[in-house]
């Protein structure tokens, strides 16, 4: 293996592991700002998820559901909370929705929020690299005779 070979996979080996890094860290940021707007705002989570969880000519309503109270591993109690949409109609029958998936939902779209946003800065990044060596004449030739 050549020098120029090994330094290649040097460098992207370092890259990736940079990479896991930085995502594993805005992943846990995005479902941290996700669940900080929810409690916040809970209202934006139904008006931005509910048209995707209801049919048509519903209205989203946000229910908080309390359930049995449990004592978790550091024998602390603590109370089971769901939290889904109910689709109401305008006469005021509850129509069944997928409701039930707004916690997936919501969450789910602030990782892919996040996530898109980083893999577009580590894109424009790596052009501006590329544009940056491609200015300064700095791109590796090929070998003579190949």
């Amino acid at each position: 293996m050549s020098p120029k070979l090994g330094s290649c996979l040097a460098y992207l080996a370092g890259y990736t592991i940079l990479a896991i890094i930085v995502i594993a860290i805005t992943v846990g940021v995005a479902v941290g700002l996700g669940s900080l707007v929810g409690v916040i705002a809970p209202n934006l989570g139904v008006a931005v998820i509910g048209p995707l969880l209801c049919p048509p000519d519903t209205t989203p309503t946000l229910v908080t559901e309390y359930g049995a109270i449990y004592r978790d591993s550091d024998n602390n109690e603590r109370q089971d909370v769901n939290q889904f949409i109910r689709c109401d109609t305008a006469q005021g029958d509850v129509l069944k929705g997928r409701g039930d998936q707004y916690e997936l939902f919501w969450f789910g779209s602030w990782v892919t929020l996040v996530v898109g946003l980083e893999a577009l800065a580590v894109a424009a990044w790596l052009l501006l690299k590329l544009i940056a060596r491609l200015r300064q004449g700095n791109l590796p030739q090929p070998a003579a005779g190949a």
